[in-house]
């Protein structure tokens, strides 16, 4: 029987210290890029080397404006020092030691819970309004600039002036990054009412309350909020992204007060899909509320209607062709040419009137 054996290793198993702290106050508080970031540069610190902006976009698929974003936050949070030379290039980053960083409140943990309320106020910032200054100079951002650019593919028009403030404060305050924003657009462009930049800021912000960051949390953060027949009409209607509040309610509406089944409501969204480019939900609440109207209520029911209507179209087809054929020999020059023409006795007529005199 053999005995013990010791297990050893030739390879040096580097690891990299995480404070207690920043993962007890910090990391709730900052999404995956920042999270990403941060670590990062500890490993860095920790190993003794040098990064760039650059290297660490490249290394997590960022933009160089994400990283620098996420570097702000971590020095508005006090973990770490941007020194800067006199053309303001970022020089250096020195991370600051957490222990000093930590608020007060947070050694004892309050009893009193933070309702929803006060946690959203807290983590998003309040909008306001950019200045020309301001937009110039998010002009020279080149993500931004393609963001922009996109927005009025999406929209097919230049972009009105709330919608771009609208966009500015989405990438700039709440931290969107370019991939998102760009989801969010094509979104905003298939589903909105016209009423674009209404209808991006409420999605925005309701996609930032439930954690989505990057255009992957938008397909699988949400996947599970709603029943999988919202998720079918969705895939019904061509759509791929994350169904909304109100695109949900209008599934609860076709079944719960319409009364029809997963079954005619898929029939419907086929319908739809067939008829339009655009605002399928709509078009499908006019298929299900005609039917409705008509009381039609089962697959069998819309066979049926589907055929009824068919033959009425086919009748009407055929009804024209025997008219276009009544007239297809007569000739066409002459308009009165339709009219059977009548024979008339002249010197009868003409005998009558003699006599009457």
């Amino acid at each position: 029987m053999l005995g013990k054996v010791r297990i050893t290793t030739e390879h040096d198993s580097g690891s990299t210290s995480v404070s207690n702290a920043f993962i007890d106050v910090y990391m709730t508080e900052a999404n995956d890029a920042q999270l990403k970031i941060y670590l990062y540069l500890l490993r860095v610190m920790q190993e003794g080397s040098c990064t760039t902006v650059a290297d660490i976009a490249d290394r997590f698929n960022h933009t160089e404006r994400d990283v620098k974003r996420a570097l702000q936050f971590w020095e508005k949070k006090g973990l770490v020092r941007l020194e800067y030379d006199s053309r303001k290039r970022l020089t250096q980053i020195c991370l600051e030691d957490i222990s000093d960083t930590v608020p007060e409140a947070a050694e004892t943990p309050s009893e009193t819970p933070v309702t929803a309320a006060e946690e959203s106020e807290y983590t998003v910032p309040p909008k306001r309004q950019y200045t020309p200054l301001e937009q110039r100079r998010f002009a020279a951002d080149e993500s931004l600039s393609m963001i922009l650019f996109a927005a009025e593919k999406y929209f097919n028009r230049v972009l009105s002036n709330t919608e771009m403030q609208t966009i500015l404060y989405l990438y700039e305050d709440l931290g969107f990054s370019a991939d998102l924003l760009d989801v969010l657009l094509q979104y905003t462009a298939e589903n909105a009412r016209g009423r674009y930049a209404s209808y991006m800021e409420k999605t925005a912000l309701a996609w930032h309350a439930e954690g989505v960051r990057t255009p992957d949390d938008v397909r699988t953060k949400r996947s599970t909020r709603y029943g999988k027949e919202v998720y079918d009409v969705m895939r019904a209607l061509g759509l791929q992204t994350a169904p909304t509040s109100f695109e949900a309610d209008y599934v609860k509406r076709w079944m719960k007060e319409y009364g029809f089944t997963a079954e005619v409501i898929l029939i419907a969204c086929r319908k739809a899909v067939a008829g339009t480019q655009s605002h399928r939900f709509e078009y499908t609440d006019g298929i299900l509320r005609n039917w409705k109207a008509k009381g039609i209520r089962t697959a069998a029911d819309v066979e049926r209607e589907t055929l009824e209507h068919e033959n009425a179209r086919k009748n009407a087809r055929q009804h024209l062709r025997k008219e276009e054929s009544k007239t297809a020999g007569m000739d066409t020059r002459n308009r009165f040419n339709r009219f059977q023409a009548q024979e008339y006795d002249f010197q009868a007529i003409k005998e009558k009137l003699v006599s009457n005199k």
